[in-house]
């Protein structure tokens, strides 16, 4: 009997599977309006629905992995996800890998052509544009997977509408944004590097007169330059009028040390340097340098629900007492192919705030993305 997954139409079955001040805006901000627990219930109706895109990669052990195939190289398959980003699989841990565009595949006996990679029997078919096939491929079989240079499809990313409940120096619902786009590799001085931005936005209004807006964007570059060790660069910038925060600019970098990685999950770490750069309406701080520790983990804990956890804490040099601590929580649920819902809380904590800002700010984010 084979205890391996069972071969359907393409060879395997479908995977199953994201000018106001503070105090003003305190007052204005008593208005609730549609309970979030209403919403989160729709959510959980959706909990054990499955999707499936893109590229797949399926292992002996029977589990699968949806994203793109990126390149493969030294014996590691660069294959970028929606859930996890970019990630490297060693190949004599993959059974089959199905593609949905052509390839530049070179093969073990030193033969190089272009096709589509399809998932049968529990191995790889080569499909070749001219309709030859190239049957019973083995993960060893096949030597490197070459970049063809930036295309559209090697962009991925997510878009968010949704409803944002804010805590803190406000009281507020409002309507939230978010855009996330991933480039899998630049091909920057040779080595597998990544390229990330997400950028909020959140916009209120109190009795049709009074508008509030908040913006938070983030732009990550990652190198790795030995095993899953990876030099990473980030310029965070975010305002925010609910705290009379006009810009606020940080800029981190260091090393970014991924522990674990295995299809249902990741776990990596960072360490290094950081500037945070804060102009209010009452106070400007300019040129805070300091540490920079942070934390990403991500981890699929039912069928197709994905928990996420992202933190970041940033004390100064000159008072360790005098920090910035970041936190993003979240859970997602694919809908359907390209769509999904995601259940997201944020929590940003200034030990030193300027005078009648709170140091605490919290929001609980329901939304509606789109995959492309």
């Amino acid at each position: 009997m084979n205890d391996g997954p069972q071969p359907g139409p393409h060879g395997f079955p479908a995977p199953r599977e994201e000018a106001y001040s503070a105090a003003r805006l305190k007052r204005l901000s008593s208005r609730r309006s549609v309970p979030l627990c209403v919403a989160v219930g729709v959510m959980a109706s959706f909990l054990v629905l499955p999707s499936a895109r893109g590229d797949f990669v399926w292992f002996k052990n029977g589990d699968v992995l949806t994203g793109k195939v990126v390149r493969l190289a030294e014996d590691k398959l660069s294959f970028q996800t929606q859930a996890m980003g970019l990630i490297f699989i060693d190949v004599d841990a993959i059974s089959s890998i199905d593609s949905d565009v052509d390839l530049r595949v070179q093969l073990r006996d030193g033969r190089e052509t272009t096709g589509r990679l399809v998932s049968e029997d529990f191995l790889t078919t080569l499909v070749r544009k001219d309709g030859s096939r190239l049957q019973g491929l083995t993960g060893g079989d096949i030597v490197a997977i070459r970049p063809q240079g930036l295309r559209l499809r090697d962009v991925s990313g997510d878009l968010y509408l949704g409803v944002n409940d804010k805590g803190g120096n406000t009281n507020l619902f409002s309507f939230f944004v978010r855009a996330e786009a991933a480039l899998p590799e630049l091909f920057l001085g040779g080595n597998q590097d990544l390229l990330r931005f997400r950028g909020d936005y959140s916009l209120s209004e109190v009795d049709d007169r009074l508008n509030s807006r908040s913006g938070d964007f983030h732009l990550r570059y990652e190198n790795q330059f030995w095993r899953k060790t990876s030099f990473f660069t980030l310029e965070h910038v975010s305002f925010d009028d609910f705290r009379d925060l006009n810009l606020q600019i940080e800029e981190q970098t260091g090393i970014a040390q991924r522990l674990f990685q295995y299809p249902k999950g990741s776990f990596s770490l960072d360490f290094g340097l950081s500037r945070v750069d804060s102009f209010f309406d009452q106070a400007d701080s300019e040129g805070e340098f300091g540490l920079a520790f942070g934390g990403h983990l991500s981890w699929l804990i039912f069928r197709t629900v994905r928990f996420s956890q992202d933190v970041s804490y940033l004390p100064a040099f000159e008072d360790f007492s005098d920090y910035l601590l970041n936190l993003e929580s979240g859970f997602s649920t694919q809908l359907a192919a390209s769509w999904k819902l995601k259940l997201i809380y944020q929590v940003r904590f200034d030990s030193e705030p300027p005078e009648a800002v709170s140091s605490t700010d919290r929001s609980l984010i329901l939304t509606l993305g789109y995959s492309f």
